[in-house]
């Protein structure tokens, strides 16, 4: 066919025709991958959303290990949610708690998925007959509790986006019909809102879900398709706000647990302050007088027997004396509130180091002004607990500490020549983090905004580094 012969207006019904159908594909193949992925990203988002619900509410039950309760937890979570295929619980050592499949699991279901310390969440992807699942793994307490799995299946989203896609055939078959029999007149009044429509979509797909799309009072199946494109993005909008609103609600429990751990390690601090000054104030007073009465029964005694019980009791009145005092500065040094945390450190690194025996090169470096009091309490804290792991654990011959002030920020560097540990084991091994004082070095790190960070190999020694930001002012004259 000659194209050129063809007269204008086929020419017109031709390219009419031909756009209505290119748009008309458009818009559903971009509808339809614009659904597939909102959709889907909702539905991981209302899978990680419960996931996390069931983890707080689920923490005391498997405390109290009131199963009951969480069965009918589970069992009313999948009820009031078509989208979930399944409920597990495991406990912190991989354990099957309860599931909604009971105690006997489909084969392979059970290792598919888990959450390692550290992570907030954990999502495989896996094919089932039912269809795609997306299997949520979300801890409970941080993980030292257990965690909870959530699969989510798709199959509702499948079917919905059939629907759609259906409504959409047929909304596409009747504009191109309309458009062969009235091409001429529906150039001005299909082709602009399929327009509007497709840039709708485009904006959604950028993210921006504030657009509508004005509905014509046409009451023809592209005004339908408007209306429930509009009605579709409102109520993503709509779940998006919620899951902003439940992320602010998280950042808020978050903010209030960090400032009660903050106060809880404020009043720690103030009692061990209060138990070293009694201990040095009265107990060690009241042992220095006992001494002097000893010695001078001691003196005055005659008899060699009652010489050397009173020789015993004097050397262990020196002892319990030491022992005081060594209590009393790892609870407390008065040089650290006195003096700072440069004079703090020296004087607790000489005791440490004699009394272990271990030799210490400590380096500071631009701590001309003294630091805020929390800030110098929570690196002495840590060095304090680092050096606590070396001499428990470590058998290192030599130590090396570096305290450095750069500009904004606090470096401070532990070192050992020990012999070392598998991090990752010890990080997988929650009574071990324990063991090692981990979880209150990161805490105090984390109160700060700082970085902690741990590099270790067996038998290749141990390096800790604690970044912590200072802001400006962050020093106090002395």
């Amino acid at each position: 066919m000659d194209i050129k012969k063809i007269s204008l207006s086929g020419k017109i019904i031709i390219m009419i025709i031909a756009l209505i159908f290119l748009t008309a594909v458009f818009a559903f193949f971009d509808v339809q991958m614009t659904l597939h992925k909102i959709m889907g990203q909702q539905l991981t988002q209302r899978g990680i959303s419960i996931g996390r619900d069931l983890a707080a509410r689920s923490a005391d039950l498997l405390f109290t290990r009131n199963l009951y309760a969480l069965d009918e937890l589970l069992k009313d979570t999948r009820q009031n949610n078509q989208d979930i295929k399944y409920i597990l619980v495991f406990d912190q050592k991989g354990n099957l708690v309860h599931s909604t499949f009971g105690r006997r699991l489909p084969a392979g279901l059970r290792n598919i998925n888990s959450i390692r310390p550290g992570q907030e969440k954990n999502i495989v992807v896996f094919s089932s007959p039912d269809g795609l699942i997306k299997d949520i793994a979300i801890p409970i307490l941080e993980g030292s509790a257990g965690w909870v799995r959530v699969g989510m299946t798709e199959y509702y989203l499948q079917e919905g986006l059939k629907h759609v896609s259906s409504r959409l055939l047929l909304t596409t078959g009747g504009v191109s019909f309309f458009g062969i029999l009235m091409a001429i007149w529906l150039t001005g009044v299909v082709t602009k809102p399929l327009k509007r429509l497709v840039h709708a979509t485009q904006e959604v797909a950028a993210g921006n879900l504030a657009i509508q799309v004005p509905v014509e009072n046409s009451g023809d199946d592209l005004a339908s398709l408007t209306a429930a494109f509009n009605e579709m993005v409102a109520k993503i909008r709509q779940n998006q706000l919620q899951l902003q609103q439940y992320s602010e609600e998280l950042r808020q429990k978050e903010i209030i647990r960090q400032q009660l751990l903050a106060k809880l390690i404020a009043a720690q601090e103030e009692e061990r302050k209060r138990i070293a000054r009694e201990l040095h104030d009265q107990a060690s007073q009241s042992l220095t007088s006992l001494k002097v009465a000893l010695r001078t029964f001691y003196q005055q005694e005659k008899e060699p027997e009652h010489l050397q019980y009173l020789a015993e009791i004097l050397g262990m009145t020196d002892n319990v004396l030491d022992e005081l005092r060594s209590l009393a500065l790892e609870l407390r040094p008065s040089v650290l509130d006195d003096l700072g945390l440069e004079e703090g450190l020296k004087f607790y690194l000489k005791q440490w180091g004699e009394r272990h025996r271990i030799d210490v090169d400590l380096l500071i470096d631009g701590l001309d002004k003294r630091l805020p009091i929390h800030i110098e309490t929570a690196v002495y804290r840590i060095i304090q607990e680092a050096l606590t792991n070396i001499a428990k654990h470590a058998q290192a011959e030599n130590v090396s500490i570096v305290v450095r002030r750069e500009e904004k920020q606090l470096k401070v560097i532990i070192e050992d020549d020990g012999q070392g540990f598998c991090l990752d084991e010890a990080l997988e091994n929650n009574i071990f983090k324990k063991k090692l004082g981990l979880f209150g070095m990161q805490e105090r790190a984390t109160l700060l905004g700082g970085e902690f960070q741990i590099e270790t190999e067996p038998g290749q020694g141990c390096s800790i580094y604690l970044r912590l930001p200072l802001l400006e002012g962050s020093e106090v004259n002395d």
